[in-house]
């Protein structure tokens, strides 16, 4: 009430100041007839030790409180804010492997990453010719023969630094996908985005895993993954049947929000092969819940890790992330539907 309303405020300021004129006077007026009116030494003390306490709580109240309170008030909202940063890192960390064994160092991720790292202008003909496998089981850490960056400074903890160090720009859309979903459909897919993308008359860049010259594992893609969306200005989402089943997929739009990335800079493109599947897929999404998934990612390195994350930051957050999906998914998919009955009575003018 006292932050929110200024009658209040005023009301209060007031109240302070003639709550403390009033202490300061009694105060004041204490310790002068304490001095001048009273025959015993010890009384005389008292009355003094009375009219100072009185005189000095009335200063404070003139002085003080307001300062106090705004100094108060603005240390609690610095250390909230910070809390917040630092429960992102608390919660991304575990995606690093901190706490275990295999533990990497955020400087090595970035600069391995960085190797990797090179997005494409939007090609339709690229697009029909990728190929949507799923990452390589764990190896051992391994030196890659191909460079095509030069080294970057230790100094350089942050994916955007160290991208500048190394003449990297960023990549204006990261595509997300579910290795689980039917790859042709997924081509297509991306193909019709890509031909609206084209649309506007530029090129826009690319990144996909799909493009990796180099073969890295699992656990090294979701390590990756955090310098790729660093590095991404919008988020487009391939999402099809098993989308809201792969918890690996999700995960990479859970990362997106940790590092600050909003909804409104990512696009829904559905992966369907028939008008019917839609409601199917705008339902996975209303009932979405993690913990089945989560389960089944113990028996690997990297869905331990993702499960660690997921506790550390919130069970129950990260369902209502998902679900808060629905009105994109939902959208999207009945804009499929409209350009797939467009289409069709294309083709059936086109036959008569």
């Amino acid at each position: 009430v006292y932050m929110s309303f200024s009658g209040g405020r005023r009301l209060l300021a007031r109240f302070r100041q003639l709550a403390g004129s009033w202490l300061a006077a009694q105060g004041a007026l204490g310790v002068a007839y304490a001095c001048l009116g009273l025959p015993n030494s010890w009384l005389v003390i008292l009355g003094c030790a009375n009219g100072l306490v009185q005189l000095l709580c009335g200063l404070a109240l003139l002085v003080g409180p307001s300062a106090r309170f705004r100094i108060g008030w603005s240390g609690w909202s610095i250390r909230r804010a910070r809390s917040k940063r630092a429960m992102r890192g608390v919660a991304l960390a575990p995606l690093l492997g901190y706490g275990t064994a295999s533990e990497s160092e955020p400087a090595a991720v970035i600069n391995a990453a960085l190797r990797v790292f090179a997005p494409r202008p939007v090609n339709i003909a690229l697009i029909t010719q990728l190929s949507f496998s799923p990452p390589s089981p764990p190896t051992p850490r391994r030196s890659f023969a191909l460079r095509r960056t030069p080294p970057i400074s230790r100094r350089a903890s942050r994916p955007e630094v160290a991208a500048q160090e190394a003449g990297l720009a960023k990549a204006d859309y990261c595509v997300v996908h579910s290795h689980c979903d039917d790859q042709k459909l997924r081509q297509l897919a991306l193909a019709r985005w890509a031909r609206g993308a084209l649309a506007g008359g530029k090129q826009p860049t690319v990144w996909l895993d799909a493009l990796q010259e180099v073969e890295v594992s699992a656990v090294e893609q979701l390590e990756y993954s955090l310098v790729y969306l660093s590095l991404s200005r919008k988020l487009v989402l391939l999402w099809g049947a098993s989308f809201a089943d792969d918890l690996r997929a999700l995960m990479l739009i859970w990362i997106w929000h940790q590092l600050g990335g909003v909804m409104e800079d990512v696009e829904i493109v559905p992966v369907l092969a028939h008008a019917s599947e839609a409601e199917t897929l705008v339902a996975s999404v209303d009932a979405f819940a993690v913990v089945h998934a989560a389960q089944r990612l113990w028996t690997e390195l990297d869905g331990q890790r993702i499960a660690l994350a997921l506790e550390t930051y919130s069970v129950s957050a990260f369902n209502e992330l998902v679900r808060s999906y629905l009105p994109l998914v939902a959208d999207a998919c009945k804009q499929w539907q409209e350009g797939e009955t467009e289409r069709g009575e294309t083709e059936r003018g086109a036959n008569v």
